[in-house]
């Protein structure tokens, strides 16, 4: 909670100074650097039948990523992860994220393990905690990317230094506004590793 109010002050002063400047805030917090951006398509935990029609129908209107919530049941997990592989085919990227579900290291490297074969793009917060996560992270060959672990710089330089993940989320609600994501994007950049939004 507290995040999200710097975050909406945070931005609303941003838009201010822009507005007062004239320019995109994107001017002001140092240029553009891309023309586009692709999108993920997220599948809560819905029916197996339900979460694939939607995958099938997002992917024929052209979405190339789609991120699929598990960590509930293992069974259920491994079986949608292999049904939307089947729906969607080969050209569309398949992520898996579990929001900390998988109770031990072990449950998550066992279950991640049965959905590689489906070929993952990257597992999404298997497990709580970094040194739980650099656990997972050294089973799979399936990068690991850190959400819920991350919300400043420290934890970039934590789960650099426990090797606990390849990929970190950054939400500008999490560091507050966007400054803080800047200065946590800019630790994982300075390490190596990639960013989501």
């Amino acid at each position: 909670p507290y995040g999200a109010a710097v975050s909406a002050v945070e931005h609303a002063l941003w838009d201010l100074a822009g507005k007062a400047a004239g320019v995109p805030v994107y001017k002001l917090i140092g240029g553009k650097v891309r023309d586009r951006v692709p999108v993920t398509h997220s599948i809560g935990l819905l029916a197996i039948d339900e979460a694939v029609a939607e995958c099938r129908k997002v992917a024929d209107a052209g979405i190339r990523t789609i991120k699929i919530k598990v960590g509930v049941d293992p069974e259920r997990g491994v079986g949608i992860v292999g049904r939307v592989r089947d729906a969607v085919g080969p050209k569309v990227d398949i992520c898996v994220d579990a929001n900390q579900g998988y109770p031990t290291p072990h449950d998550a490297i066992r279950t991640l393990r049965a959905m590689e074969r489906f070929r993952l793009k990257y597992a999404e917060q298997p497990v709580e905690g970094i040194d739980r996560m650099a656990e997972v992270a050294r089973g799979l060959e399936t990068p690991v990317m850190a959400d819920e672990s991350t919300w400043t710089p420290h934890d970039v330089v934590e789960i650099v230094e426990r090797r606990a993940a390849d990929i970190v989320s950054i939400y500008t609600t999490k560091p507050g506004g966007l400054y803080g994501p800047m200065e946590v994007a800019a630790v994982a950049r300075a390490a190596r590793l990639l960013c989501t939004v």
